[in-house]
């Protein structure tokens, strides 16, 4: 069996017997895109996700955070099924997806998407937007799926007077429900919510957030949550995971992420923080210097040219993704 970055063999049994529990589980998962960044230049390899390995347990809330490009969304297509891994393989409850349909990934795996204005079709009204899933599953008859829909919808907190509405009569916040309604009555395992609130108010972004939690305590549910939002990471997840240029430099527990990071980049996210003292100055990284090109990547440890820790082994060597404690995995040479 493949072993993640580091040499971790996370195909043994655990010590705490959660093998059990683990719903998905990724091992060594890569998709590399060929680009074109000129017209009269050859394509180039750009490789999104890196040597990926994770496991997500029943019931947790994982928290996918990084800069825009370091391969979150791809990776969340990935486990989709949308895209196919080039190398390392992805499964569910045990069992690989490779090979398997979209038909059948999509009745355990439901993305929440970021932006309810563009997700939903404008031409359909909320109660057949909502039991889509199950029509193009060929599931029940069309008033079993309308009361299904019905029964969703009311979970989610929409009144029933919108049910015959068209998208373009609600809210953002309602629309929202209604993806989040669409997404949880196949009774998926897993939802991967992909910054689900950035599109929203602040205040409705609460009531979403609220919301998502609710029905992961109801219904049991399992979320991969991707976020720019560290406030938002920090109030819904149970772990989370850093993505740099396609890989994974830091995964721990929410408590022990904020409380101790360990990467010179978590550090750099956490103090990017916006605090709300108009005195306080404008946080940034490195002076001048911005994202490397994922085409052409930096040597050694991708995100040494942007840290001020950097040693010479940085330049050279690429950290491999290691345990330094219970839960807590970490690529960087300087760890201890």
């Amino acid at each position: 069996m493949p072993l993640e970055p580091g040499g971790i063999d996370r195909t043994q049994p655990e010590k705490n017997g959660l093998m059990n529990d683990i719903q998905l589980e990724l091992r060594n998962v890569s998709r590399i895109f060929s680009v074109r960044k000129h017209p009269f230049r050859p394509k180039a390899a750009l490789q999104a996700v890196d040597d990926v390995s994770l496991r997500l347990r029943r019931k947790e809330i994982l928290g996918l955070v990084g800069e825009s490009g370091c391969g979150k969304s791809t990776l969340a297509r990935l486990l989709l099924g949308v895209l196919s891994c080039t190398s390392g393989d992805i499964l569910l409850q045990g069992s690989s997806i490779s090979g398997q349909s979209r038909r059948f990934i999509s009745s355990r795996v439901q993305p929440i998407f970021q932006d309810p204005y563009s997700s939903l079709n404008p031409r359909k009204r909320v109660r057949s937007i909502a039991r889509l899933p199950l029509t193009a599953h060929g599931i029940d008859t069309k008033a079993e799926r309308n009361r299904r829909a019905e029964e969703m919808l009311n979970l989610v907190g929409l009144p029933r007077r919108l049910y015959s509405a068209y998208p373009t009569q609600l809210s953002g916040g309602q629309r929202q429900r209604v993806a989040i309604a669409r997404a949880l009555i196949m009774k998926p395992e897993i939802i991967i919510c992909d910054e689900p609130t950035s599109a929203l108010d602040v205040s409705v972004q609460a009531q979403i957030l609220n919301l998502l939690l609710g029905l992961h305590q109801e219904l049991g549910l399992t979320y991969i949550f991707i976020s720019h939002d560290l406030a938002v990471i920090e109030h819904i997840a149970t772990r989370v995971a850093v993505m740099y240029l396609g890989r994974i430099v830091e995964e721990a527990s929410v408590e022990r992420f904020f409380k101790e990071p360990k990467h010179p980049y978590s550090k750099t996210l956490l103090d990017s923080v916006l605090a709300p003292d108009p005195h306080g100055g404008l946080p940034g990284l490195q002076p001048d210097i911005g994202f490397p090109d994922p085409t052409n990547p930096p040597p050694g440890c991708t995100f040494h040219p942007r840290c001020s820790e950097a040693t010479a082994a940085c330049l050279q060597i690429a950290p491999k993704l290691t345990a330094i404690g219970e839960e807590h995995h970490l690529a960087c040479h300087l760890a201890t």
